[in-house]
């Protein structure tokens, strides 16, 4: 599968990637530069788990192909729901993450009676964490 990004560079996403959360993570190539400078070809790949997440809101789990990476962006984002919502849609480059992201956004829609809005409801979060701030830091 190929992506045009930013500036009309074609960006090639892998197989294994479509199937799991890989947060923009790729396998990189380059040169193994020996002691007599022999250069010979190699690939460096990402850290790549299998886990199973859950999904609160869809109330089920998902087993995935997921980068250590992705799992430190779900935990600080609070959860699969959240990381899957509330990151950017480039991170979330997987056609299976995709999906799974839809589903939670129409299950969203449907328990909120309203459409889903990203910057919206980042903004909202956003100050509803300085609001709690603000009150602790009061003396």
């Amino acid at each position: 599968r190929v992506e045009l990004m930013k500036g009309g560079s074609a960006k090639r996403i892998i197989g294994r990637a479509q199937r799991g959360l890989w947060h923009g993570k790729k396998i990189l190539s380059g040169n193994h530069v020996s002691f007599s400078t022999l250069k010979t070809k190699r690939k460096w790949f990402p850290n790549v788990q299998n886990k199973t997440l859950r999904s609160k809101i869809l109330g089920r789990s998902f087993t995935l192909n997921i980068t250590t990476k992705a799992l430190r962006c779900i935990d600080k984002s609070g959860g699969l729901d959240n990381y899957l919502l509330y990151s950017k849609p480039v991170h979330v480059d997987s056609q299976r993450g995709a999906k799974i992201r839809g589903d939670i956004i129409d299950k969203w829609e449907r328990l909120n009676n309203k459409k889903f809005n990203r910057a919206s409801e980042v903004l909202s979060q956003r100050l509803q964490r300085m609001a709690s701030s603000s009150s602790l830091i009061r003396v």
